[in-house]
């Protein structure tokens, strides 16, 4: 297995006019660009936000153990229903607890010991399921058929921008709640479902801490470098744009196919994305055996963000972890998220191992870094 870039990085810190952003007051105009410019082309646009969002209990075991919500976004006289769960510890009167929250209740990952673990470290852990507002099928005309696109009619906006779109309405809701600490809120989300936790806390600026996890092509991984078994066999290389355009159709914004097979032509890549976090906390979990999610490459993206974060002064704020085994939302990636939650709400420092050099040689992915602020 070898890598191959076919170029180096772009450099974020290129405003569109030609200037270089050289004072920390200015990365808020670029911010404003590369969010347009990257969540445009790669994703559709996110869809905009509704008129109205509000969540009524359902019902709540009588320990209250669980908390079930329905969540109901309005626009135009139209409607979007689907249900957010907390799982709570045992709440103290006038207590704030921090939170983290998934979006992938389609799936079987938050499992009882995961909850007990969150639960036990005084944090609620919330799901809902992203399928409920964009069905995840091959038919791509099933998939136009989704609630999401009965609520806005016409929206450019492909499957991951509408998960995402998913967490940020979750949190409108949860911020009314008085247990949820909206100030510490986490997201989280694996595979496609990790995509749509990178776009969400992009796009968003509420999530404190933002947690893709084995999230591959289209998430934390990167356009620019690949990996290619010699042999050509498809299970030992990473997923290219190609793959993804051509199984599911409906993930990306339609500009994306403007750039099958011409992926270095993209004026972007994966690291505008992380950098669209900053200087917030930005925590990648990825398996060092999930080679379609191209480990190699999402680290290489994180080190390009992680110039931004240096810029900002936030460098200690993004992080990484690396674990053995593949493609999978496995307890220690949950451990990892519940250890730094824990670590923000005390005030201290993350795990010096979250800061590790997995892959060295992919520090030659660009030539560019930031400047120095005095």
């Amino acid at each position: 297995m070898k890598g191959t870039l076919l170029q180096k990085l772009p450099n974020p810190f290129i405003m569109e006019n030609g200037k270089m952003v050289s004072r920390r007051e200015e990365w808020k105009t670029r911010r404003e660009e590369i969010k347009k410019l990257a969540l445009e082309i790669a994703y559709g646009g996110m869809p905009p936000e509704p008129d109205l969002t509000e969540g009524i209990l359902l019902s709540a075991s009588n320990n209250a153990e669980l908390r079930t919500y329905l969540v109901t976004c309005r626009s135009g006289g139209r409607k979007l229903n689907f249900e957010l769960r907390l799982y709570v510890p045992v709440l103290e009167e006038g207590k704030k607890y921090p939170l983290a929250l998934n979006g992938d209740g389609c799936w079987t990952y938050l499992s009882e010991k995961v909850i007990k673990n969150f639960n036990c470290n005084d944090i609620i852990i919330a799901q809902f399921n992203r399928c409920a507002l964009v069905r995840d099928v091959d038919d791509n005309g099933e998939v136009l058929n989704s609630p999401l696109y009965h609520l806005f009619p016409g929206i450019k906006s492909g499957s991951v921008a509408g998960w995402a779109w998913g967490f940020s309405r979750c949190i409108d809701v949860l911020e009314q709640l008085p247990f949820v600490d909206s100030r510490n809120i986490a997201i989280t989300g694996h595979s496609r479902g990790g995509k749509a936790a990178l776009v969400a806390g992009a796009a968003d600026e509420r999530p404190l801490i933002v947690n893709p996890n084995c999230s591959g092509a289209g998430g934390c991984g990167c356009w620019r470098h690949r990996l290619e078994n010699i042999n050509g066999d498809w299970k030992t290389r990473s997923e290219v744009l190609a793959d993804l355009l051509k199984t599911f159709p409906n993930w990306m914004g339609q500009e994306m196919r403007n750039y099958q097979d011409r992926e270095a032509e993209l004026p972007f890549d994966q690291h505008y994305l992380k950098a669209l976090v900053a200087p917030r906390y930005f925590l990648q979990t990825d398996a060092s055996g999930d080679i379609w999610a191209n480990p190699p490459g999402s680290y290489g993206t994180l080190l390009a963000a992680r110039e931004v974060y240096r810029f900002l002064g936030a460098e200690d704020r993004i992080l990484a972890n690396y674990r053995d085994g593949g493609h999978d939302h496995a307890p220690e990636d949950y451990e990892v998220l519940a250890g730094l939650i824990n670590c923000v709400r005390n005030g201290a420092a993350p795990e010096k191992k979250l800061q590790h050099d997995f892959y060295p040689e992919m520090r030659e992915i660009f030539d560019w870094q930031s400047i120095d602020i005095l």
